[in-house]
């Protein structure tokens, strides 16, 4: 589960009356589908539909925190198809690792890419750097140290 661990209340009902825990459910679901396809929910009116919206973009805050790459991958947005109200949640591309700066004087877009550390790793990273070990007793524990977690492992020691 995406947001089981982190303390909050899960019997929580939004302001439409659907608990946390189905929204999440309704996320993960989404995070299951290939990406361009979307899901679409049933509301009752327009109210609702603004109402349950807010709700799910209030949990793709909190998911943001914890699993950034996950929650850039999802996005809600509202509907009327069909006499209906619809709350849709379509999968698109996650964030991209590249990307391409042009400046004025060069002629050809130079590749830039952008590395970032995967939540769950930087968290144990951080945990291990809390209890006050180094980065030499950390690559002898995690022997498959990225050269990108070197460089945040030895920004965060000097800080």
């Amino acid at each position: 589960m995406l947001l089981q661990n982190k303390g909050l209340n899960m019997n929580r009902k939004t302001r439409v009356g659907i608990d946390r825990q189905s929204i999440i459910n309704w996320l993960e679901e989404c995070l299951k589908l290939p990406v361009g396809e979307s899901l679409y929910l049933p509301c009752d009116s327009a109210y609702d539909k603004r109402m349950l919206l807010s709700s799910f973009n209030q949990e793709l805050k909190i998911m943001a925190k914890m699993d950034p790459i996950n929650a850039s991958a999802i996005l809600a947005k509202e509907s009327f198809k069909d006499s209906r109200h619809w709350l849709i949640l379509e999968r698109k591309n996650p964030i991209s690792k590249i990307g391409y700066r042009k400046g004025l004087a060069s002629v050809k877009p130079k590749r830039v890419k952008v590395k970032y550390l995967a939540f769950e790793r930087k968290r144990i990273l951080d945990l291990m750097l809390k209890d006050g070990l180094n980065l030499e007793t950390i690559e002898g524990l995690l022997s498959n140290l990225t050269e990108p977690e070197k460089v945040y492992i030895k920004r965060k020691e000097r800080k």
